[in-house]
């Protein structure tokens, strides 16, 4: 017995040692044999050790992260994947007349359809076609900084693609579908450049939405990520767009913070006679993307912020620009881009050296209190200030607009921001009657170079878009 659990033990050193040597790790996901479960064991204790040891691939060094505690690891990680139907885009984010790589891998013919929708959601045309005999695998690897393998999945070339928004990709296998938008940038030569942009929280999205069980920034799937979620440009998420401004939501529609989130805002915002072009996060990081225009708008939940974006937007504001934030969450957590994958960290802007960025120009930050409750507003003192007239004290969009969601009672929800301390120049307009002094605070600043923040501070604000109150605020601030 003694022999036995020596060789065992000198097994599982060597394991370790070559984990740690290689920085390479498979783990085995949708099977619970009591072999892989111990394998999922052993990764995570050397990873844990590798973390400690290997600073990875990160651009940025301690001084990034005050303090030391948050700095930033990046381990290289394969997973195996075995699921019949994957399918997937070879990115995100496009320039206009780009060529779209799908990849499919799936054991019955497949029907794919093309999605062509504007800035409201509605469809503008549509294509179908089909493949009948896609390649088939019973297993994949996937590594989380260079993806699939693609030449074991077929490829479907989409190309010609005259657009700018989003794209819906249906593939379907008739057993299982995959809903996959895609976003294409605006050709700003040759469109004719309306006055605001509209921020796509492309970055948000990426961190938040997996598929075929692969994992995402808050769901590891069983396997050590020190805080880091490292995302190929190519990666399986399924999403299916709605307007959900026209139908009736369902329980989870409700919670949505995303695509379909911002097609109630933009809904709203067109309504009060407001045009606006749509861009990604990646192209806003370039200051001379966004320089012409005259006001910036960001939707529900725009949380993964890079440093060149945060440094951007702060550019513009001093240079006169209008910033319209229609959501909360905001920069939370931070965000970079590597050759051929994105990370997202575990690690908040609080813990960063770009935190006084936030302070200065945003005023207010996600915490806790008030999570996952929805209340109304309360006029604030600076409201009567900022709308140019008397104001009642009456609590204003205390109920959910949107059909199926009558139980969420209020636009200040979900997650909510707060006035940060030590900040200048903010005027408080109202605030979230929701428990533990968890409300929404919805605040204005007026900048030296004449730039402007109006920031709701609210996930949940997309309930509350046909209330008076707060179409009055927002046809003040862009008009």
């Amino acid at each position: 017995m003694k022999k036995m659990f020596s060789k065992s033990r000198k097994f599982i050193i060597f394991f370790i040692t070559f984990i740690l040597l290689s920085g390479h790790t498979t783990l085995f996901n949708f099977t619970s044999s009591s072999y892989e479960v111990f394998t999922r064991s052993s990764v995570a204790k050397s990873l844990n050790v590798l973390a400690k040891t290997w600073n990875g691939l990160s651009t940025y060094d301690m001084s990034s992260f005050p303090g030391g505690s948050n700095f930033p690891t990046i381990t290289n990680k394969t997973f195996l994947v075995q699921d019949d139907f994957v399918a997937f885009t070879d990115k995100l984010v496009y320039a206009k007349r780009e060529e779209i790589s799908l990849f499919v891998s799936s054991s019955r013919k497949t029907q794919i359809r093309i999605e062509y929708l504007d800035s409201t959601g509605t469809m503008i045309y549509e294509r179908e076609f089909q493949v009948n005999q896609p390649k088939k695998n019973n297993y994949l690897e996937f590594n989380d900084q260079e993806g699939f393998d693609v030449s074991k999945f077929s490829k479907i070339k989409i190309s010609k693609i005259e657009h700018n928004g989003w794209v819906q990709i249906t593939v379907s296998t008739g057993k299982e579908v995959r809903y996959i938008p895609v976003f294409f940038e605006i050709d700003q030569i040759e469109a004719e450049r309306k006055d605001a942009l509209w921020v796509e929280s492309t970055d948000t999205l990426k961190a938040y939405t997996s598929e075929n069980g692969l994992p995402t920034n808050y769901e590891s799937k069983n396997y050590p990520n020190s805080g880091i979620f490292t995302r190929p440009l190519g990666y399986p998420i399924s999403y299916k767009i709605k307007k959900l401004n026209e139908i009736k939501a369902n329980f989870v529609d409700c919670y949505d913070h995303s695509i379909n989130a911002d097609i109630v805002l933009k809904n709203a915002v067109k309504k009060i006679g407001y045009e606006f072009d749509l861009a990604s996060d990646e192209a806003i990081e370039d200051f001379e993307y966004i320089r012409d225009y005259n006001t910036l708008i960001f939707g529900s939940q725009n949380e993964y912020w890079s440093s060149q974006k945060l440094q951007s937007i702060a550019r513009y504001l001093d240079n006169g620009g209008k910033i319209l934030i229609l959501g909360g969450n905001t920069a939370w957590r931070f965000k970079e881009k590597l050759n051929s994958f994105d990370v997202f960290y575990g690690a908040g802007y609080k813990s960063t050296k770009y935190f006084p960025l936030i302070k200065n120009y945003f005023g207010s930050h996600y915490d806790s209190r008030g999570y996952t409750t929805f209340s109304g507003f309360s006029p604030a003192e600076g409201l009567a200030e900022f709308l140019g007239s008397p104001q009642s004290k009456k609590e204003f969009a205390y109920e959910s607009n949107i059909q199926g969601c009558e139980e969420f009672k209020g636009a200040s929800g979900f997650e909510t921001d707060k006035l940060l301390a030590d900040t200048t120049g903010f005027k408080l307009l109202a605030r979230g009657n929701n428990p533990n002094n968890g409300g929404a605070e919805v605040l204005h600043k007026t900048f030296q170079s004449g730039g402007e923040i109006l920031n709701f501070g609210s996930v949940a604000l997309w309930h509350g878009m046909e209330d008076p109150k707060i179409k009055e605020i927002l046809s003040t601030f862009l008009n």
